[in-house]
């Protein structure tokens, strides 16, 4: 996988990210603390390369997602 990384300053999107993965991980209230002075980041993929060798070895696709900025 290539993409960028940046970092959630958005308080709402906080929120509601830090609601869903504590559900989703049923971390309850506990985490919570823990969570708000963590930094949140975002990756976003442009490029993802899928093996599968139960197919057949070396099976590959690559999907290109976006503008590859890095190279």
């Amino acid at each position: 996988m290539k993409g960028s990384v940046s970092e959630v300053t958005n308080r709402e999107l906080r929120r509601e990210i830090t609601a869903l993965y504590r559900q989703r991980f049923s971390l309850g209230r506990l985490f919570r603390p823990a969570m708000l002075r963590a930094g949140l980041f975002r990756f976003t993929p442009f490029r993802l390369r899928y093996t599968d060798n139960s197919h057949r070895f070396g099976f590959k696709f690559e999907l290109q997602l976006g503008e590859d900025r890095l190279e």
